[in-house]
């Protein structure tokens, strides 16, 4: 009975669909530049969009303030590492969930305003469905409309993809809404093996400064049915095969 027991168990992980997951750095945490391992939280000011790398967000001076490093010492500057800016302006604000660190996307002057993750978030697997999310609000000008829609997309070896479904902002500015773009096992069947990333912020390059606040981007990747259970009596008939 005990093995029995144990078998559905193994049976049911082995079909049981993943959860969301942050994805690196998901929620834009700061640290202190150069020291990955040590923490970096803002006095005052934010962490304004011109970098002196143009790629990534590294050794980012502090606007109007000063940073507290977990190691005690203060500075400057901060990393924010795990995104590359794609162009234009792009701010990293303490108006976050609760008050979190938070990508402030701003498109002006000729600039996009966007993000791209740094390193792949997945690699494309055969028989998954694949959703990414991330909670939004603004715009933080005060303005209750954004010119231009938001720019939330999964890339597959750094080709855009086309959504199966798409969940919006119901009312921009009124409060933190989480956002999604889900791509079904066969829009992703001709990608199986591709590096995924994740592009955002604000598609119109010329929208006067309707800024958006984004925080926690999520990933989720769940087999479709008809994998699953394939999966999961693949697992059955293995442990057949080894009672016998």
């Amino acid at each position: 009975m005990k093995k029995s027991i144990a078998q559905l168990g193994l049976l049911g992980a082995l079909v049981a669909p993943s959860s969301a997951a942050l994805v690196f750095n998901g929620d834009f945490n700061l640290t202190k530049p150069g020291e990955p391992g040590v923490s970096a939280t803002l006095t005052a000011g934010f962490v304004p969009w011109n970098p002196p790398n143009p790629a990534a967000f590294l050794d980012m001076p502090v606007n109007g303030g000063s940073a507290n490093y977990g190691d005690a010492s203060t500075g400057p500057n901060v990393d924010v590492l795990g995104w590359v800016r794609n162009n234009g302006n792009a701010d990293f604000v303490s108006n976050g969930i609760d008050g979190s660190i938070a990508y402030n996307s701003f498109a002006s002057w000729g600039g996009d305003g966007r993000i791209q993750s740094a390193a792949p978030v997945a690699v494309v697997q055969p028989g998954l469905t694949y959703t990414i999310s991330v909670s939004v609000d603004g715009p933080s000008n005060g303005s209750n409309a954004i010119d231009g829609p938001l720019a939330f997309h999964l890339l597959a070896d750094g080709a855009q993809l086309t959504p199966t479904s798409i969940i919006d902002m119901v009312t921009p500015g009124g409060g933190f809404q989480e956002i999604s773009r889900t791509y079904d096992a066969a829009t992703m069947a001709p990608f199986v093996g591709q590096d995924l990333t994740i592009l955002m912020g604000v598609e119109d390059a010329n929208n006067g400064g309707n800024r958006v606040i984004w925080d926690n981007v999520m990933l989720e990747a769940v087999p479709e049915p008809s994998s699953a259970v394939l999966l999961g009596l693949s697992g059955l008939a293995l442990l057949r095969r080894k009672r016998t």
